[in-house]
């Protein structure tokens, strides 16, 4: 090491440190810290310990991730998940097992052609998702109807803040409906004869709604940008409506092994000189992990 680096400020070593060869192995190094996070951890006594492991080799040795054999590996642990507890696993779990098989399959080309493989992998691999997510709540009488949100906004916690910022629900209602949801579950009552009386202020009917149809369109048109052939506009508006989705959604509901994974592929489809959009998805993914502290809760 020369005199000037030792000279140069700390965090300027730092990036210089933690700066891969190129994208294609700062996406692989952020996929292996996702899994870290958000998946592998999770994974019982056995692919747990060996999911996690794989994920910190991954992450302290950039170029040992940069193989397709790594990924293949970690694609065998994931579907390895998926044999044993199909039934416990989140949608997002599936995502990343696909992202991580495409990372495999990238990584064993050419090292050329590496980062356009990915890229045109990551573009398919959204479009799709957003498609059957589409076309699962179009075919939902549930969700189609508004009943699905007006449900887990007083259910899910995660719903909770916006329903008190934006709906009128007060921390009384949601208390009420949560003794309701603990009661209806005990085995000695069932529901027979049971009256369930919910608190649902008249401000929530409106609010599902909204969500509902905002959830639909812009997924509906993600899906579409991302599967029409390429062209500037087009990977323009690619990038400007997944990152309005992104900053959008997980403000609400911060579903970070989801989110994640939807921006690194958004980075990885982005062209190399498209450096401010890159750096708008690396913005993204660290506003999703900061997201989950409940960032609407400062306002109810």
């Amino acid at each position: 090491m020369t005199l000037d680096a030792v000279r140069e400020p700390g965090w300027k070593r730092l990036v210089a440190f933690l700066r891969p060869a190129d994208a294609v192995e700062l996406v692989a190094r952020l996929t292996a810290l996702h899994l870290l996070m958000h998946i592998v951890s999770y994974g019982g006594e056995l692919l747990g310990p060996a999911g996690v492991a794989w994920s910190v080799a991954g992450i302290v040795f950039g170029r040992f991730c940069r193989r397709a054999g790594y990924w293949s590996a970690m694609t065998l642990i994931l579907f390895a998940r998926v044999i044993l507890d199909t039934d416990q696993l989140d949608n997002h779990f599936y995502l990343s097992m696909y992202w991580s098989g495409a990372l495999g399959l990238c990584l064993s080309l050419p090292r050329e052609k590496q980062a356009a493989a990915l890229g045109e992998n990551a573009r398919w691999l959204l479009g799709l998702c957003m498609l059957f997510a589409v076309i699962w709540k179009i075919l939902s009488p549930d969700y189609l109807s508004g009943a699905f949100f007006h449900f887990f906004l007083v259910a899910d916690n995660r719903f909770h803040d916006l329903a008190k910022l934006v709906a009128g629900v007060t921390q009384a209602d949601l208390d009420h409906n949560l003794r309701v949801f603990t009661e209806v579950q005990q085995p000695l009552i069932g529901l027979h004869g049971y009256a369930v009386d919910l608190r649902l202020p008249p401000g929530l009917r409106p609010l599902a709604v909204l969500l509902t149809w905002w959830t639909i369109v812009i997924e509906a048109v993600i899906a579409l940008v991302f599967l029409l052939p390429s062209t500037r506009e087009v990977m323009k508006a690619r990038h400007l409506l997944l990152l309005v989705f992104a900053f959008s959604t997980y403000l609400v509901a911060p579903v970070k092994g989801f989110g994640v994974t939807l921006m690194l592929m958004g980075f990885a489809n982005c062209p190399a000189e498209w450096k401010c959009w890159r750096w708008a998805y690396v913005m993204a993914m660290v506003y999703i992990e900061i997201s989950a502290i409940g960032l609407l809760s400062y306002f109810t």
